[in-house]
């Protein structure tokens, strides 16, 4: 919306599938992807915006009937809401304190989309990855836990992906400057 306020000509058309796409033979200006370098495109340009924490959460309902894990062993078993745009299974390598274990987690829904994720967490369907900045007013408002918060955590890196750097439009330029100074403040 502020973006939107500071640049009233530009019109947005966002596609939130989730899904990677080829940005020219589409016909996207843009795309905003989180995930490692390694797994961008390399005929593409990529300027990292900021990095976003990951936690492991879920509603109160959820833990009270499955029980709240008290460490790291704890997980095994537990249902997961898993985000299918990564490469994860049901068995994941999480660090708990000084180590890491293996924990078998049992996939009751996946999707590409955090929003659907997030929704099934808030219904007490299981245990879900969710950016942080994403569940702060479900965490204020006591309807999502963060469980394990000192053990289990992550981070990826969201980048700005454009094809080239030559003839880049005022639009993407000024969105990719926006977005760098809204992740930072």
């Amino acid at each position: 919306a502020e973006y939107n306020r500071r640049y009233p000509d530009v019109s947005l058309d966002v596609d939130l599938s989730g899904r990677i796409m080829n940005l020219v033979d589409e016909g996207f200006d843009l795309a905003l992807r989180a995930t490692s370098p390694e797994r961008l495109d390399h005929g593409l340009v990529a300027r990292p915006l900021a990095d976003i924490e990951f936690h492991l959460m879920a509603s109160p309902e959820y833990l009270e009937r499955a029980g709240r894990p008290k460490g790291v062993s704890d997980l095994n078993g537990h249902a997961l809401l898993r985000f299918s745009g990564v490469n994860l299974s049901d068995i994941m390598e999480l660090k708990g304190g000084n180590r890491q274990s293996k924990v078998t987690f049992r996939t009751v829904m996946s999707s590409e989309n955090e929003t659907i994720l997030q929704l099934a967490a808030l219904r007490g369907m299981g245990l879900v990855f969710l950016p942080k900045w994403m569940t702060e007013q479900d965490i204020s408002a006591g309807r999502l836990e963060t469980v394990l918060p000192n053990a289990i955590g992550f981070s990826i890196t969201l980048f700005a992906v454009y094809p080239t750097r030559k003839h880049l439009s005022a639009k993407v330029r000024t969105f990719i400057d926006f977005m760098t100074t809204s992740l930072q403040g």
